[in-house]
């Protein structure tokens, strides 16, 4: 996880079943279908109604305000409590009440798993775990403070190294830069040999840096940035070995010191400069400083909306083989947005390309193609079952689609109360498309008995920009062909009409 971590990678799906031992007795990590890459994930929202999951996710992540780092800190904390206590996280709740879980975790109780009275759970072990479930989820430490508190716990030290002790190890390193690298890459991660020891490893990065490696002036900052090992966070010193690692042309230094502009993090704050670095970094292939750059010019943070460039780099990430840059790219042929020209078959393509990635996003749009017709013949079974596949990992529009697909027939035996619950299922997360058609069931009794009362409680009376363009979707809809408000039926929904489903847009 730390290694993950360190490349901004979240799991996503961390739990006791994906938590293995191989036959050398070392824990490993399985099941990386929902793992995700945070800056090339636009849609990282997922909250998913999969009681097995939902034990595991954190307050944030259950009210769909997005996935991070600390999700996956959380998880670690309830995985601790499972295998210790030999016991499923609110195992007293069935998979219908999975809204419980989300109303106590999320609410004022901030409920978390009991410890059994008759587990012998160690309090140096149960604080920690306390503290990776925190309610806030900057509260929570990161994997590489988890990684020593853990050895804290199960390797105490007597003491650290004496200064004699100290000088001794210092002067014994080896003078070569590049044997000192991985002198503290042995350190750090415990391997070829030496024991795990974050102290050790700033020592020799520290050594290493001095020296001139661009790798380990890029390690080091890390370390500063974080406060690891014997050093203290010092965000000026991590800018200062930032600048130098970048300044060799370390690339992933040049995004980091991009970073360090952008936010004034041991600097002033330079959004020009951070560009700057930002650009090479893109240039050498660095895809999130590709998005980071598309991210400034699709919201004219450089001074002007320019979606040509940001399709440019859009495009550089898709060519590396990049799912989130080929789904960008779908979208931009499907609209014909971004200087290029429309085509169908086209962003068809890239739809596909990043979704045999299992990248979630891909899937509802690829799924609008094969709905329609649109780039590819139509298919309406092959459409449900991407819609199906993604609907089950928690994708909202997924689950909006399958409930028009239900609705209208398409693809699937038409099942009125199949679309409503799916339509509720959605709504219940926050997805004002889904709140609206939950509205209009319960204002005209459509399989489900008249309530004006719920019909207001979906309907909010005062709606947002982003509410009015889902009113505005549903009345293309009633354009194209929807019969009356009360008639049950084909295509009550529309879905079957070009939009009907509403893949997703840049």
């Amino acid at each position: 996880m730390e290694d993950l971590h360190a490349r901004d990678i979240v799991h996503a799906d961390l739990k006791p079943d994906n938590s293995l031992v191989d036959k050398r007795n070392m824990a490993v990590l399985t099941d990386f279908g929902s793992t995700m890459f945070l800056a090339a994930t636009p849609f990282n929202t997922d909250t998913s109604d999969r009681i097995e999951i939902a034990r595991y996710m954190s307050a944030e992540r259950l009210y769909g305000q997005g996935i991070g780092k600390e999700d996956d800190v959380y998880a670690f904390a309830i995985i601790i409590y499972s295998l210790w206590c030999k016991k499923e996280p609110f195992g007293e709740l069935h998979t219908n009440e999975f809204y419980a879980i989300l109303e106590d975790v999320c609410g004022p109780s901030n409920l978390r798993p009991e410890v059994p009275v008759e587990v012998e759970l160690p309090e140096d072990l149960e604080s920690l775990m306390k503290r990776f479930w925190a309610p806030v989820a900057q509260d929570r430490p990161t994997c590489t403070e988890i990684v020593q508190a853990l050895l804290d716990i199960t390797q105490p030290r007597e003491s650290n190294h004496s200064d004699t002790e100290q000088t001794v190890f210092v002067d014994n390193m080896p003078g070569d830069a590049g044997a000192l690298f991985a002198l503290a890459e042995g350190f750090r991660h415990g391997i070829d040999g030496h024991e795990h020891s974050l102290d050790s490893a700033s020592h020799v990065y520290l050594r290493a840096a001095e020296f001139g490696h661009g790798r380990a002036q890029h390690e080091l900052s890390f370390f500063y940035r974080n406060g690891l090992g014997v050093l203290p966070k010092d965000f000026e010193a991590a800018f200062r070995w930032c600048h130098q690692a970048a300044s060799q042309g370390f690339v992933e230094s040049e995004f980091d010191l991009g970073e360090c502009f952008y936010w004034g993090q041991g600097t002033v704050v330079d959004k020009e400069t951070s560009v700057s670095w930002w650009q090479k970094a893109a240039e050498r292939g660095h895809v999130k400083a590709q998005f980071n750059l598309v991210a400034c010019y699709n919201t004219a943070q450089l001074g002007a909306f320019d979606q040509e460039l940001a399709a440019f780099w859009f495009r550089k990430a898709a060519e590396q083989g990049d799912p989130a840059g080929q789904f960008r790219m779908g979208i931009f042929y499907e609209r014909g947005i971004g200087g290029v020209e429309q085509n169908d078959t086209t962003a068809f393509e890239w739809y596909s390309k990043s979704a045999v990635q299992g990248y979630l996003p891909a899937y509802v749009n690829l799924g609008s193609c094969y709905q329609h017709g649109r780039g590819v013949e139509q298919d309406i079974a092959r459409a449900v079952q991407l819609y199906e596949e993604a609907a089950m990992l928690g994708d909202s529009d997924a689950q909006v689609g399958l409930g028009m697909c239900y609705s209208n027939g398409d693809g699937v035996e038409e099942d009125l109360t199949k679309s409503f619950e799916w339509y509720l299922n959605v709504a219940e997360q926050g997805n004002e498309l889904a709140k609206m058609q939950v509205s209009r069931r319960y204002q005209n009794g459509l399989r489900v008995e008249k309530d004006p009362e719920l019909a207001r409680k979906w309907f909010d009376p005062e709606p947002t920009e982003e509410d009015k363009k889902f009113m505005a979707f549903l009345e293309s809809m009633k354009e194209g062909g929807q019969g009356e408000d009360g008639e049950e039926g084909k295509n009550e929904e529309n879905g079957a009409e070009e939009g009907g489903q509403g893949a997703r847009t840049f």
